[in-house]
């Protein structure tokens, strides 16, 4: 399968906008990446942690990763979340 990386990216006031969606997509599509598992994480102000499911993340009525839904090789464990 080749070298694994890991991309963590964290959004200024846990606010997410959905614009880098489409590029996520497009280089999904030309085949540059290979997204093996896809997962949301919330971190409260307490520190609590919590998965999020895929949904409308940006409020427009559309599931904007729906794509990847089930995007999961089990690579990463709850451990790792």
């Amino acid at each position: 399968m080749g070298p694994i990386d890991y991309l963590v990216v964290e959004f200024p006031g846990n606010r997410m906008t959905g614009e880098g969606f489409p590029l996520l997509v497009d280089l999904v599509d030309r085949g540059l990446i290979r997204i093996l598992d896809l997962v949301f994480i919330r971190k409260d102000q307490d520190g609590s942690v919590a998965a999020l499911e895929i949904a409308d993340l940006d409020a427009d009525g559309e599931l904007d990763l729906a794509v990847f839904e089930g995007a999961s090789s089990g690579l990463l464990g709850q451990d790792d979340l």
